[in-house]
C-alpha cells in the first residue's frame, strides 16, 4: 500500500498522477491558465506555464495526502509535521474566549486540517456538503479525523461550540455564487469573499485566527502557521474586513505559489457585477 512508503516515495506518485491530470484534464487546464494570468499578469508566459505545470505536481500530490489524511496513523504523521503559533491559541483559549480559525484552499489543506487538529483539537470543522450523497457520506465520515464536520446549513452547532469557548475551523477563500460576499482585489482581479466568518465572529466574539498551511521544500513535511488574532475584527465595515483576509490569502500565495488551487475557477461567480472569464 502506498501509505506504507517514505514521504518522498508517496509524493513522487502524486506528482505523477498530476502529470497524467496535467495531460487529460482540458477543464482544469484552462481554468488554471486563466486564473493564473489574471492574477499575475506581470510573469511572463513561459512563467505563468512553468507555474502551472509545478501546479498539477501539487494536485497529484494534494491526492496522495488526501489518502494520508483519511488513513494514514498518528504515529506516521508526527515526524513530518511542525506547527508555529500554538502559543497564540493557547492564550485566547485561558481568557475562556471562543477561537475562529480561517484557513485557504492549498492543495494540502485536507491532510492540514488533520495535522492542525491534532496539535490544537477543533470542536468544529464547517465544510461544504458534495453534491453526491454517497461520496458525501464517505468523505466526512474519514475527514472527521479532522474533527467534528458540520455542513454549511447547520452552522447554528459551530456557532454554539464558539460561543462556548471552543474552536471552530472555516475556509474563508470559497464564495462563488454566494449573495452574502463582497467583491475585493484578489492580487488585482476581484473576486468573492464570503462574509459568513465576518457574522460568525461578530455574532460570538471568538478571536478570529488565519492559518498557512504549507508543504515544506523537498517534500519533507507540513509547515502551518498560526497567525495572531486580528485586532478590531470585525469591524463594521465587512468591505474593509474582507480585505483584511484576502491578504491574508496572498501571504498563503506567496509562500509556495504553486500550492494554492488555482485549478479551482474562483473568477466564475461575481455577484452578478463582472463575467466568468472561463470557456467551461
Amino acid at each position: 500500500m502506498v501509505l506504507w512508503l517514505p514521504l518522498s516515495a508517496q509524493l513522487a506518485i502524486g506528482r505523477f498522477l498530476g502529470r497524467i491530470l496535467y495531460l487529460a484534464g482540458r477543464k482544469p487546464r484552462h481554468i488554471t491558465e486563466v486564473n493564473l494570468e489574471l492574477c499575475f499578469p506581470q510573469r511572463s508566459a513561459a512563467d505563468r506555464r512553468r507555474l502551472m505545470r509545478e501546479h498539477f505536481d501539487a494536485l497529484g500530490m494534494g491526492v496522495i495526502e488526501c489518502a494520508m489524511c483519511w488513513w494514514a496513523r498518528d504515529e506516521d504523521l508526527a515526524p513530518i509535521t511542525r506547527v508555529d503559533g500554538v502559543e497564540h491559541i493557547e492564550r485566547v483559549r485561558a481568557e475562556g474566549r471562543g477561537v475562529l480559525i480561517l484557513s485557504c484552499h492549498a492543495t494540502c489543506s485536507e491532510l492540514g486540517l488533520r495535522l492542525l487538529h491534532k496539535a490544537v483539537g477543533f470542536d468544529a470543522v464547517v465544510y461544504k456538503p458534495l453534491k453526491n450523497p454517497v461520496l458525501d457520506f464517505i468523505s466526512t465520515r474519514y475527514r472527521n479525523k479532522c474533527g467534528p464536520m458540520v455542513a454549511r446549513k447547520d452552522i447554528r452547532e459551530a456557532i454554539r461550540a464558539m460561543t462556548d469557548g471552543g474552536t471552530c475551523l472555516c475556509v474563508m477563500d470559497h464564495a462563488e455564487g454566494s449573495r452574502k460576499s463582497v467583491l475585493v482585489p484578489f492580487f488585482g482581479e476581484p473576486k468573492a469573499m464570503p462574509t459568513g466568518p465576518l457574522r460568525m465572529a461578530a455574532m460570538t466574539g471568538a478571536a478570529t485566527m488565519p492559518v498557512l498551511m504549507v508543504r515544506e521544500p523537498g517534500n519533507t513535511g507540513y509547515h502551518l502557521t498560526l497567525l495572531p488574532p486580528l485586532g478590531d475584527f470585525p469591524s463594521t465595515d465587512s468591505e474593509a474586513d474582507a480585505l483584511r483576509l484576502i491578504r491574508v490569502v496572498e501571504d498563503q500565495v506567496e509562500l509556495a505559489p504553486e500550492q494554492y488551487s488555482w485549478a479551482h475557477p474562483r473568477f466564475r461567480k461575481r455577484r452578478g457585477v463582472l463575467a466568468s472569464p472561463y470557456r467551461f
